[in-house]
């Protein structure tokens, strides 16, 4: 019996031994041991549908961490609802060059958020509808902060999708007024259509065009006429230089006759 609980213990120490092992394999493989993430929380408006714990923070097309929690918080104070969203990044993703070289690349987040690095919800699948959380520069947009009760998490700004721009823009409109506008607009486009005038106005336009057609064509005629005047002009105007040329030649002729010519 001795040596069967002997055995039974030592095959129990060997399973929990490579179990150990491979637990630090995993763990030391993957360098979570050494991994020092730099935590964030940011505060988006409007809904966060489509967001999930894990979808990636990408910054210029690279994944540099990935979205760890997302909760519900209520202040009982104003009745105010919040939806605090916390990201890693992971700094190892970030290579420094032309620095001082300093290891700790974390510090170098709050001089990008001076600069303008914002946050923004932004698709991750159409087919899905999954959101990721998006990392540029919006230097236009100003830093809104909205103050995030758990202090162990510095807060990075956020700006609003092109939608939520959108719809706010929309919403700041007064579409009332203009409804009422373009609907004033296209009962008087209706009435001026319907209206016997127009009517009356039209025929008399389709009328003066005809008679204007007419007095195009009768200056046709004319210009016919006139061009057939002109060339008899012409011609006369030949005959009187002839004329004009054989009496300065020939004085006497208008005494005399014209003086008929050898041969004749």
């Amino acid at each position: 019996m001795s040596k069967q609980a002997n055995k039974t213990l030592i095959g129990a120490f060997v399973v929990t031994a490579i179990i150990l092992i491979i637990g630090a394999l995993l763990v030391f493989g993957s360098g979570q041991i050494f991994k020092h993430t730099k935590k964030y929380v940011l505060f988006f408006e409007g809904s966060v549908k489509g967001l999930q714990i894990g979808a990636p923070v990408m910054f210029e097309g690279v994944k540099i961490g990935e979205v760890t929690d997302i909760t519900l918080q209520f202040n009982e104070k104003d009745l105010s609802v919040f939806i605090p969203i916390y990201i890693e990044i992971d700094p190892s993703t970030i290579v420094v060059v032309g620095g001082s070289g300093r290891t700790d690349k974390a510090q170098y987040i709050q001089p990008l958020i001076q600069k303008g690095l914002k946050a923004q919800l932004q698709m991750q699948s159409i087919v899905t509808g999954q959101l990721m959380v998006y990392l540029d520069f919006w230097p236009d947009k100003p830093i809104k902060l909205v103050g995030s009760p758990d202090e162990k998490y510095q807060e990075m700004p956020t700006v609003p999708t092109d939608l939520q721009d959108l719809a706010k823009w929309l919403g700041e409109l007064p579409l009332k007024d203009i409804l009422v506008k373009l609907d004033g607009t296209l009962a008087g486009i209706e009435k001026l259509v319907n209206s016997p005038k127009l009517a009356e106005d039209l025929a008399s336009l389709e009328q003066l065009i005809k008679n204007a057609d007419k007095v195009v064509l009768q200056f046709d005629g004319l210009g016919t006429q006139t061009n057939s005047t002109l060339d008899e002009i012409s011609r006369m105007s030949r005959s009187l230089r002839a004329l004009a040329e054989y009496l300065e030649r020939h004085p006497d002729a208008l005494i005399k006759g014209k003086t008929p010519a050898k041969g004749e």
